[in-house]
């Protein structure tokens, strides 16, 4: 996003497009409408109506197909400039030729110019504004658009009175056209790179056209709200000039009535612009911008019906009410809607954007219109439009119009979504191409390269599989080292006798990997005579030979040769050479595919010194063994060397290995470390999510709220990553508690950082870098973070959450915007404050804005938070680091903590570096 100055600036100009759009409109409408009503009667009008959907469709078929070739703002100049002289040859014709016809043309042009208007209007705003700033900013353009309109039905009388005939306020108009040119270009100048380009689609993509916008669901329901707002608002027009040409037959007094009216709106407007608006969209959001329009118009309509039947339809009191709510309806279309719509655009692809605007502003909205008119056309001639069904019909529509915003609120979140959407380039779909690939293929199958070999084999599966086993057998005699083993088994699913007869054939090849490789496709798929050959194989020299032949023996061998195997095993596992023992640890493993396994071999090589070894035996632990080994196995998850293995031992034997995780997750071994501690139980945790179970899940709920903030973000994030075995209810309830204490330790957090920011400021510390304590804290505020994102993740899912973090992450702003306008379009109002620690823009005095429902009692000085850092007297922050950086803050202040303070670290785990570092300043203190 740009800078303030920049937004500002930015802001600046569009408002002044919008008044000049705003002084067009007006001093097009005041002239025409009553030249027009004055000549032709408000009977027509609805004919033009009909001609506006006409000029429509050839101005969007115009504008989508210049926005597709020149930039958006070479296109408005262009449009602006025609607009300009039509203006002033309907002033000519009407002037000097008595032309009263011209008047339809302008009628007919009035409801073009705003939605092309605002189709440059929005264009540029998308282009300058990121989706955040649109929201909250807009709302002034629309308002300098509203000043526009008010001022130029202000100056409708004063104007008529100065330049004497009704057809020179043309010029004016011409003369506001030509200032909305000029201000296109100076914004133009002013922000080249935002508004020069044209959004190219990719090269494998179709060209926009209307047919592949309909494809899209969300422009198609964009395209029916704004259908529906505009036959609703023609419809209240056309009610408003009706009922008004029949109060007021002379043309002056109809051009003052207009321009009165006008004025009054637009006025109301600005004031709901600039006062309202912008308060209720940030505080209730699109859902309320995108709804309010239709629901204040539908109550109106209600009012002016009962009062209508009760006093008349030709009462005054209808008259203002249908003046009302025609007002109103400008003023929240303004003040909400526009702004929503705008925002809506946002959610929709950058390639396809203009092309929606366009073909929904330029042609569904007049196409609506037309339709408006052949209903209002047909309503005179039949029951009339000066009683009730007009009304009934407005309310119908607008019924539609509110369901059809719920929809369009619902999808926008989606595609907000889908628009943080990196697509990933899958090269099998060369696969795809069928028999015309083959070339291709072959070439792949051909490369020294195994990954190339592996994608023309994927790629001959589906475009020829009868090619492939004869590739198969002709690679497999190659004998290649980087994939014998992955070509014999695919030629094993296809031809399993070949397999094996190449199989037999390379286990006298002199290199191991192909003996191996060779031996271990026997044990899958051979008879029991090739445990003949894997008994010749137990002497190989190479290791990975010998435990080929173990296991090949264990799943083809005898009773006896499973006897001497265990045998074998025994004495491999204490010999003193390494290699030796790692080949016991892999026959163990061997043994383990027969539920055959030696335990005191078993706990023998799992505490082995070397960690190769305890890994390799850790493959061997199945169920049985789980319950003898699983202290070993947990403190072999504690160390770094063996984690992974530990964790695949855990994760293999599923819901049987919950006990101990359970167990784990609650006291640890005694003998363990504070960070190998911390590692079991964070792994123990990622066990869970990987066995994936309903009762994993459940012991991943019970330690949400872990004592260690580590080891329960672990959780949290677990948590979501699988099926909870929960109601709605019971998953809104931990959402709930989880986020409420992590936005209350968040208030803590920010509370301290801004207190130690002002300290530092008015004290004397005069480095320029992070104070150990402000970095320590902001190291506490990264956490937080990610336990906000795991928590919002078990109710959101994952896969999104995860994605608007992976973006708030990134350096475009833009992007910023998009994924914090998804967060505010999804989340509750009680999870809305997360906001406040997910946005990255956020200084901290807003962020305690954010969270100021969600801040508990903190101390009031920055002296105060160092000493309940450093005490942490009831062990709320559980940080022996944070403690120790506070303590070392306090004393470089000259500040003292008693010994009471700091005894409760004596029972602490993880106190020993809070003691030593006091300890230790206090004596250097000393000297």
């Amino acid at each position: 996003m740009a800078s303030g100055a920049s937004t500002g600036r930015r802001i600046l100009l569009l408002t002044s497009q919008g008044f000049v759009l705003g002084l067009t409109l007006a001093w097009i409408t005041v002239p025409a409408s009553a030249i027009f009503l004055e000549r032709f009667g408000s009977g027509v009008l609805p004919v033009t109506y009909i001609g506006a959907a006409a000029a429509g469709a050839a101005t969007t078929a115009l504008l989508g197909r210049a926005l597709r070739r020149r930039p958006l703002a070479s296109v408005a100049v262009s449009v602006l400039s025609l607009v300009c002289a039509v203006l002033v040859g309907s002033w000519a014709l009407l002037r000097f030729g008595g032309a009263v016809w011209v008047s339809a043309v302008l009628m007919v042009l009035v409801p073009i110019v705003v939605p092309v208007g605002f189709v440059f209007l929005v264009g540029q705003a998308g282009a300058l504004l990121d989706v955040r700033a649109l929201k909250t900013r807009y709302p002034r353009v629309i308002a300098g658009f509203a000043l526009g309109c008010s001022l130029g039905g202000l100056a409708g009388s004063p104007l008529l009175a100065l330049l004497g005939r009704t057809e020179h306020v043309l010029l004016a108009a011409a003369a506001a056209c030509a200032a909305f040119i000029a201000l296109v270009r100076v914004t133009l100048r002013a922000f080249p790179a935002e508004l020069s380009g044209v959004d190219e689609p990719e090269s494998e993509t179709p060209p926009v056209n209307l047919r592949s916008l309909l494809r899209n669901r969300f422009v198609v329901l964009i395209t029916a709200f704004q259908m529906l707002s505009a036959i609703e608002s023609q419809w209240l027009d056309f009610l408003v000039y009706d009922r008004a040409a029949e109060r007021y037959p002379d043309t002056r007094e109809l051009a003052e009535f207009v321009g009165r009216f006008n004025a009054i709106a637009y006025g109301a407007d600005i004031v709901f612009l600039l006062l309202v608006a912008g308060v209720l969209l940030r505080k209730h959001g699109l859902k309320y911008g995108l709804t309010a329009n239709p629901a204040a118009v539908l109550f109106l309509v209600i009012a002016t019906v009962t009062t209508g039947v009760v006093l008349g339809s030709g009462a005054t009191i209808v008259f203002v009410l249908v003046v009302a709510t025609r007002v109103i309806d400008l003023v929240i279309c303004d003040g909400a809607t526009r702004t929503s719509v705008g925002a809506a655009y946002q959610a929709v692809p950058t390639p396809e954007r203009l092309a929606a605007q366009a073909n929904v502003e330029g042609m569904a909205v007049p196409i609506a219109i037309g339709f408006s008119g052949v209903v209002l056309l047909v309503a005179r001639a039949t029951v009339g439009t000066d009683g009730w069904l007009l009304f009934v019909l407005t309310a119908v529509v607008v019924i539609l119009w509110i369901g059809c915003a719920l929809v369009v609120h619902r999808g926008y979140g989606i595609n907000l979504l889908a628009n943080l959407r990196h697509r990933l380039l899958d090269p099998s779909s060369l696969a795809a191409a069928g028999a015309e690939s083959l070339p291709a293929i072959e070439r792949l199958l051909q490369s020294s390269s195994a990954p190339d070999v592996r994608l023309g084999l994927t790629a001959l599966e589906a475009a020829d599989d009868s090619l492939l086993a004869g590739h198969l057998r002709r690679l497999v005699e190659e004998r290649r080292e980087d994939m014998h083993a992955d070509l014999l088994r695919r030629l094993a699913a296809l031809d399993p006798d070949g397999a094996c007869a190449a199989a037999r054939e390379a286990i006298s090849d002199d290199r191991p990997t192909i003996r191996a490789a060779s031996i271990s496709v026997l044990g899958e798929i051979g008879t029991a005579s090739d445990g003949a050959l894997a008994r010749r194989l137990l002497d190989d020299p190479d290791r990975e030979v010998r435990a080929a032949a173990a296991a090949t023996i264990a799943r083809l061998g005898d009773s006896s040769d499973h006897d001497a195997l265990q045998r074998l095993t025994r004495e491999l596992s204490v010999h003193l050479d390494r290699s030796e023992r790692l080949v016991a640890a892999q026959l163990l493993v061997a043994q383990a595919t027969r539920g055959d396994v030696d335990e005191a071999t078993l706990a023998r090589l799992l505490a082995d010194a070397d960690a190769a070894v305890a890994s390799a035996a850790l493959e061997a632990v199945g169920t049985d063994e789980l319950v003898s080994v699983g202290t070993t196995v947990i403190t072999l998850l504690a160390r770094r060397s063996t984690a992974p293995a530990a964790l695949r031992a855990l994760v293999r034997n599923g819901d049987a290995s919950l006990e101990l995780l359970d167990r784990t997750l609650t006291e640890l071994p005694g003998d363990l470390s504070p960070a190998e501690s911390r590692r079991a139980q964070q792994l123990s945790a990622r066990a869970c999510r990987d066995i994936g179970s309903e009762a994993a899940a459940v012991v991943l709920r019970n330690h949400g709220a872990h004592p260690d903030r580590d080891v329960g973000l672990v959780a949290i994030t677990s948590l979501a990553a699988i099926n909870q075995p929960w109601t709605a209810a019971e998953r809104d309830e931990f959402v709930s508690r989880s986020l409420d204490h992590e936005l209350r330790h968040a208030g803590q957090v920010a509370k301290a950082i801004e207190l130690l920011a002002s300290h530092r400021v008015h004290h004397r510390d005069p480095q320029d870098g992070l104070t150990p304590i402000t970095a320590a804290l902001l190291d506490e505020w990264r956490v937080i973070r990610a336990r906000v994102v795991a928590t919002l993740a078990v109710r959101h899912g994952p896969e999104a959450i995860g994605r608007i973090a992976f973006q708030l992450d990134q350096p475009d702003t833009r992007i910023h915007a998009l994924a914090l306008e998804w967060l505010d379009v999804t989340l509750s109002t009680a999870e809305r404050p997360a906001i406040g620690v997910l946005d990255p823009s956020m200084e901290w005095p807003e962020r305690l804005r954010a969270l100021k429902h969600h801040q508990p009692e903190v101390p009031r000085s920055a002296h105060d938070t160092l000493r309940v850092l450093a005490a942490d007297p009831d062990d709320t922050w559980s940080r022996p680091w944070l403690s120790a950086c506070a303590i070392a803050a306090l004393l470089s202040d000259g500040e003292t903590l008693d010994d009471h303070h700091l005894e409760p670290w004596q029972r602490r785990r993880g106190g020993d570096i809070v003691l030593e570092t006091h300890q230790g300043l206090m004596n250097r203190s000393a000297l």
